[in-house]
């Protein structure tokens, strides 16, 4: 057994006469505030371990890593989704590697912030008006240029009676000019201007789009600066999980498999 397994299973070792201890304390009655403060430092304990565990899981990372390519020195661009927990990895991992958010990850922020305020607004009012709404979610997605005059009607008349859904929608409308961007600094100034003007909106699904921005800026404008995207790899990854929803499943890999090349290739 290696230096590393024997680590692992010192630190499952622990953990587990942290669980049967903790257990035994809890069917203990007569004393509840001791047992809790007990109970406390086990998990404190064992949340100690946890993070040297993770502490040895990224040095043996950084160690395969090395060994194979030093990636660790050389210069890597990584797009990835706006996941908190790998970025840090990523981080740790290729220091010196460009971080990039792949576009349909912060733009699906705007989409999902939008929905949340449609649906929220449509409990406001009548049934009919509610199945309005609901019918009318694709248009307020639409891009504009291609809005029919029945698309643009049903925005006024979900606008005349929603004010907060018609400042989601200008929103919305705002960040399609942070997309078209021409450069990495165009795009800083407008994303300033869409996270100001969220966070002045009263909008709290947008609030909480703009802190999230925030904290990605770096990363998102890196995608205005660097060419690459993850637009191949999800659709790739899109259409075997179609095949194998319309396929109701595969009972052998190797056929499974087959398909996949089949679809692949045409």
């Amino acid at each position: 057994m290696g230096k590393f397994d024997s680590f692992k299973k010192k630190v499952s070792d622990v953990a587990d006469k942290a669980t049967d201890k903790a257990k035994d304390l809890a069917d203990k009655t007569a004393d509840k505030a001791k047992d809790m403060a007990e109970i406390g430092k086990l998990n404190m304990s064992l949340a100690d371990k946890r993070k040297d565990l993770d502490k040895a899981y990224t040095k043996l990372g950084k160690g395969f890593f090395e060994k194979e390519e030093n990636l660790e020195t050389s210069e890597a661009y990584l797009e990835m989704d706006m996941t908190g927990g790998y970025r840090k990895l990523m981080h740790e991992l290729f220091p010196q590697a460009k971080i990039i958010v792949d576009k349909y990850h912060y733009v699906r922020q705007i989409t999902y912030a939008l929905e949340r305020v449609r649906v929220e607004e449509q409990k406001k009012y009548s049934e009919q008006w509610r199945r309005y709404f609901k019918r009318s979610k694709y248009v307020l997605l639409k891009d504009t240029r291609k809005l029919t005059m029945e698309d643009r009607l049903q925005l006024d008349n979900m606008f005349r009676i929603s004010k907060d859904l018609y400042k989601a929608y200008q929103l919305k409308q705002q960040f399609e000019h942070v997309k078209e961007s021409s450069s990495r600094e165009e795009a800083a100034k407008r994303l300033s201007r869409w996270i100001m003007d969220a966070q002045k909106s009263g909008l709290m699904e947008f609030i909480k789009v703009s802190f999230t921005y925030q904290n990605w800026s770096k990363e998102i404008l890196n995608s205005f600066e660097y060419p690459y995207t993850n637009g191949y790899i999800e659709g790739c990854n899109n259409r075997i999980k179609v095949l194998k929803r319309i396929s109701f499943g595969m009972p052998r890999f190797v056929r499974f498999r087959r398909r996949i090349m089949h679809i692949m290739l045409n």
